[in-house]
């Protein structure tokens, strides 16, 4: 949607082909996204841009240029929208990134001095669905005043503003939603400035950073602690401690404790409590699924819930900072006080496309506990055996505890965040317990899992490269299928993969935030010293 800019290097006259970089130093670059509805208007800005183009005056017709934008840059100014937005939306995690590629330059000209205007046809890609549109432009050149704007950098500037409209329904955005919430056209606004050095210095390639030793990448990833667990043949292998991990360190594992609440489930379903196929309101109680004109077409039930198509879309819980009063589990439900989150209520037709929503696992709990009786966390001992140390809990009290740090390593105030809604971020684990819990619903395919009988697999490990369901997605790592769930408590990260044919598998968990890069330098080692092998006789 970006490159605009492109059109106006048709009537400049600098010599040589000239490289404007969009990734502003100074974090001014922006896009706007306006969603004007009825009944709530809002505006939406993204600050996580990149790219390039590059132009050639004695070859203008071989401009080229991309623009890219993060997803999870996008900020609007209630935290739960900008989630839902980024997550049921757009999909973040699965297409990370708007991009848009300049096609053809239409039309151009000069208004005033160093001003030009003019339109533009893009390739413009949202959620891997690309459309060619037609945009229009204002562009200034400003020759040589890169080091007034920054101070350092000598070399030329262009300006760039645009305002156009775009259909959701052309990009599969929020299918379903109520044009009182989100209607179709939704207006981008685009502001940036792009920097062409008047001596570029090649930027030296990043050295290939080590798997190993784990040590050794912690300090390079400003990683405090992590617990590294190794499974071999569906069974607890090693278990490794670094940094200030001891064996009695538990960790937050946000969504990853995904698996845990779908097996507590279908024990209820194993032993004759719950249905798969139930309207889940038959069940509840003090809180039911609001009725809407989705429900009534199809209503909600357990194999929706654990599917991922539940047709609620609230991605992700945020936590509560250190001392703040917490909601009970119907408050959220409910979007009472001191809740920060709206109700809970379905927004698409269940059953009609994957979604995969923290909210799912809130409505998961509240049913599990509306049929037995008993708190969560009574009910998931019950499964897993009282002396479980793995526990549910908003924020664990009298026990050991990884505290959580930011990006930089630095600790997060209060040591983290507290997680009310527990079947959805409140599992606190202790990483050899998850581990035997993966290992064990690994199994489940074979009949030979202690917790589920086989029948079960295709709430976990019966899926195809590309895929999810709510306790697992599958990718593709050089032919191999590996299953995966990670988790992101404020202040923490996790991942856990296995391959579900061998039953060899790793775990991670960390006490830092959005620290991937680390957790997929260990994936890569384990994946190059685990290979594919023929699954064990009688499997």
């Amino acid at each position: 949607m970006m490159p605009l800019l492109l059109a106006a290097t048709t009537l400049l006259t600098v010599p040589g082909v000239r490289t404007f970089d969009f990734a502003d130093p100074k974090g001014t670059n922006t896009v706007t996204i306006a969603v004007d509805a009825p009944i709530e208007p809002v505006t939406g800005i993204a600050g996580g841009i990149t790219g390039s183009a590059s132009f050639d005056p004695a070859h203008p017709e071989k401009t080229t240029g991309e623009i890219r934008v993060a997803v999870e840059s996008i900020q609007f100014g209630n935290p739960g929208y900008a989630n839902s937005v980024k997550g049921y939306a757009l999909e973040g995690k699965k297409f990370p990134t708007l991009t848009c590629k300049l096609k053809k330059i239409v039309s151009g000209k000069e208004v005033e001095k160093g001003r030009f205007k003019g339109t533009v046809a893009v390739d413009f890609t949202v959620k891997g669905i690309t459309k060619a549109l037609t945009i229009p432009l204002d562009v200034r050149y400003l020759p040589g005043l890169s080091k007034e704007r920054d101070g350092r950098t000598e070399g030329d500037l262009m300006v760039v503003k645009t305002r156009f409209a775009i259909k959701r329904s052309d990009f599969d955005v929020a299918p379903g939603l109520s044009p009182l919430l989100a209607p179709d056209t939704v207006e981008i606004g685009v502001s940036l400035v792009g920097i062409a050095p008047k001596n570029p210095t090649p930027k030296a390639p990043e050295p290939k950073p080590k798997t190993e030793p784990v040590a050794e990448r912690m300090a390079f990833h400003k990683v405090p602690a992590a617990t590294v667990v190794r499974l071999k043949n569906f069974e607890v292998a090693s278990v490794e401690h670094y940094g200030t991990a001891t064996a009695k360190t538990l960790f937050p594992a946000g969504a990853q404790g995904r698996p845990i609440a779908a097996l507590v489930a279908l024990r209820l379903v194993q032993e004759g409590r719950l249905a798969l196929d139930t309207d889940i309101n038959t069940y509840l109680k003090s809180w039911k699924v609001p009725e809407n004109a989705f429900t009534q077409q199809q209503p909600v039930t357990l194999r929706h819930l654990l599917s991922g198509t539940s047709g609620f879309t609230w991605e992700k819980y945020l936590g509560y900072p250190a001392g703040a009063a917490l909601p009970t589990l119907e408050q959220v439900l409910r979007g009472e006080a001191p809740a920060l989150t709206p109700p809970t209520t379905v927004h698409f037709l269940p059953g009609s496309k994957f979604g995969n929503s923290a909210e799912e696992l809130l409505v998961l709990q509240k049913l599990v506990e509306d049929v037995t009786g008993q708190p969560w966390q009574t009910v998931v001992a019950s499964v897993f055996g009282p002396e479980i140390r793995s526990r549910y809990e908003a924020f664990p009290q009298g026990e050991i505890i990884a505290v959580g740090h930011d990006e930089d390593g630095k600790p997060w105030p209060g040591g983290g965040r507290a997680y009310p809604e527990l079947a959805a971020s409140g599992l606190w684990a202790d990483p050899a317990e998850f581990a035997f819990a993966f290992g064990e619903i690994l199994k489940i395919a074979s009949g030979k899992s202690r917790f589920l009988d086989a029948k079960y697999a295709e709430f976990f490990t019966e899926l195809k490269p590309g895929t999810q369901k709510s306790a697992f997605g599958m990718e593709d790592f050089g032919g191999r299928a590996i299953l995966f769930r990670g988790g992101n408590a404020k202040g923490y990260y996790c991942q856990c993969w296995a391959d579900p044919k061998t039953g060899d598998g790793l775990v991670v968990f960390t006490s830092r935030d959005l620290c991937w890069k680390f957790a997929n330098e260990l994936r890569d080692a384990w994946l190059a010293s685990s290979p594919p092998r023929p699954r064990p006789a009688g499997e």
